[in-house]
């Protein structure tokens, strides 16, 4: 890969995991590194062609794992703005199957609404901050409170640090867990 090449799967892998709390397989033993570049070949049609249609990757990659990493394909390895790769118009739109079904987008902006108003985002948002609070990941009994945590904070009802002062009076963090 060029130096300057955004590093897709990986943005989507790091969008799923963190952002939206998806666990992920782990990576197919038959998985290849990426297909060399050919001279026109964008950075997404590289990728499409490691892990799109017809390959051992199509399954987690094609839906799950590489539209949100399309979402920022505007931006190079290090975040600057780019409108072509290698002579070509960008291709930043895709589909991704929320919790909540599909929604399509065309760019990091178009995408990061959809996370803002996504059940899911708000969720993962809630349940990392639960997991660092309480000091152990995310456990079944603590899901009353982050459904709770989940429709106030979809609502606009719910500054951190509410959000915070509610997660430390909550029955889970006050009578700690095993």
């Amino acid at each position: 890969a060029v130096v300057d090449d955004p590093d897709s799967i990986h943005r989507g892998v790091f969008v799923n995991q963190r952002i939206l709390c998806v666990e992920l397989p782990p990576p197919d033993p038959k998985a290849t590194v990426l297909k060399p570049l050919d001279a026109g070949m964008t950075n997404r049609e590289r990728v499409e062609a490691t892990t799109g249609p017809g390959t051992c990757g199509q399954g987690c990659h094609s839906t799950i794992i590489n539209p949100p990493g399309f979402a920022f394909e505007h931006f190079d390895a290090v975040g600057k703005f780019r409108s072509e790769d290698r002579g070509k118009p960008i291709n930043s739109a895709a589909s991704y199957g929320f919790a909540e079904g599909l929604k399509s987008f065309d760019g990091a902006v178009e995408f990061s609404l959809l996370l803002a108003e996504s059940p899911q985002a708000h969720s993962c948002y809630l349940q990392n901050w639960m997991g660092y609070i309480n000091g152990h990941p995310f456990q079944a009994a603590e899901q009353a409170t982050l459904d709770a945590l989940t429709q106030d904070s979809l609502a606009g009802k719910l500054p951190l640090r509410d959000a915070v002062i509610r997660i430390v009076t909550a029955d889970a963090f006050l009578n700690r867990l095993p």
